[in-house]
């Protein structure tokens, strides 16, 4: 941008431009992990990326937001050199060289916590502030139940892993239902009596539990990195990324993975790729390796929310997004008078919030035609505080999967959302 300035006989030419500053639109997938110690300021390193950070700097409570595109620098983020190894900047590769247009990255510091040691007290209260501004988003957890063993170091305990991964799931996903956020975590023991006993433990969360299959080369090549990431990255891939979209049967290309020297003699040697057990096939997502390129095909998306097996990564996303819309709406009648005419302005704007939703062929009626049945009225039950509600029974397609709501208004307070079975 420029602009002249004329005075008399002196002619000035001034440009100016704006320094390049992340997108403001909401977040879409976001990479939550902790920050090694003595690892330096991402804000100072790398200015240009940042989001958001705690007011005051503290290596025993702070957080950074940071936002990459592709081409970003990723170099600065933690990684798998020196005695604290993180994969949140593999994870954030992954994510772009699925497709993601942007990553946003989640780090915090809280005094002497690893890495892997997200299950730790106070850490999910410390990101939480951060988390709230990141409605909807998925959170893809590299780190949890780390350390990856990628080199001569003595992996740690199985059993160990497994109670710190469930541990973390179970302390950061109690707030993921009320922001409708998708958490995304990594299954990758190989001991899949294990593997089956730490999924039946994170069972009814809203949570993705991701694992990687194929050859030994290929396991050896990109079996330590982030399946959550791949798989986030692609559900956000290309310029048509809806939430209805999954991405079964879609190529993931992974980019570089750990340099493996094929030795024709051990191939010849190497037992066939182990089946995914029928446990983690059908509540897991899979990503099923390539032997000769750096790429994955998504074989599954299942989520552990209940019933099992009956809301995929997509369905559940919709169905949060359709909450929020409900939430949405509901607001502006907060301090509303408790009049009937008021009663059917809150069901014709939540009939009216839902209607992209309509037009997209996603929600119809509970009998899986028509329009959703909203209806609404005045509550002045005895023993509560008067107020509104609305009632919402849907369909969900093309998943067949039934909606139906509840939201009410009372005393001034926030709307309350109720889901039924």
């Amino acid at each position: 941008m420029s602009s002249t300035i004329t005075s008399g006989r002196v002619k000035v030419q001034v440009g100016w431009a704006r320094p390049r500053q992340p997108s403001r639109v909401a977040a879409l997938v976001c990479v939550v992990g902790i920050c090694p110690p003595g690892h330096p300021w991402l804000t100072d390193l790398i200015p240009h990326t940042k989001v958001r950070e705690t007011r005051f700097r503290t290596g025993d409570g702070a957080v950074e937001h940071l936002r990459f595109t592709p081409g970003g620098p990723l170099e600065a983020l933690p990684g798998l050199e020196g005695r604290y190894p993180s994969r949140v900047r593999d994870a954030a590769r992954l994510i772009l060289a699925a497709g993601a247009p942007e990553v946003d990255v989640l780090l915090a510091r809280a005094g002497p916590a690893l890495p892997w040691q997200l299950d730790r007290r106070g850490v999910p209260g410390l990101i939480q502030p951060f988390l709230d501004d990141l409605p909807g988003c998925l959170l893809v957890y590299p780190d949890a139940g780390g350390p990856v063993t990628v080199g001569p170091r003595a992996p740690h305990p199985s059993e160990q892993r497994l109670r710190r991964l469930v541990n973390t799931v179970r302390a950061h996903s109690s707030a993921w239902s009320a922001r409708y956020q998708v958490g995304m975590v990594d299954l990758l023991e190989p001991d899949p009596a294990l593997a089956v006993d730490a999924m039946r433990r994170m069972v009814g969360r809203d949570v993705v539990a991701c694992r990687w299959s194929g050859s030994a080369h290929a396991m050896r090549r990109h079996g330590w990195r982030c399946a959550a990431a791949a798989l986030a990255g692609s559900l956000l891939a290309g310029e048509e990324a809806l939430l209805t979209r999954g991405a079964v049967g879609r190529s993931v290309p992974l980019g570089p993975g750990r340099r493996v020297i094929r030795d024709r003699r051990l191939a010849l040697g190497e037992p066939p790729p182990q089946p995914t057990p029928p446990a983690l096939a059908e509540n897991c997502a899979v990503l099923q390796l390539h032997d000769r390129h750096d790429a994955a095909v998504i074989h599954s998306e299942p989520t552990l929310r209940r019933p099992v097996g009956d809301w995929s990564v997509p369905a559940m996303r919709t169905a949060k997004a359709v909450h929020n819309r409900i939430v949405m709406a509901a607001q502006p009648y907060v301090f509303e008078r408790l009049e009937r005419s008021q009663a059917f302005a809150l069901v014709a704007a939540i009939a009216e919030s839902l209607q992209p939703f309509v037009s997209a062929g996603v929600l119809v009626g509970p009998e899986g035609e028509g329009p959703p049945e909203v209806t609404g009225g005045v509550t002045t039950p005895p023993a509560m505080a008067p107020g509104l509600h609305a009632e919402i029974n849907a369909q969900l397609r093309p998943w067949c999967q039934r909606v139906s709501l509840s939201v009410a208004l009372r005393g001034g307070g926030q709307p309350t959302l109720e889901v039924r079975a």
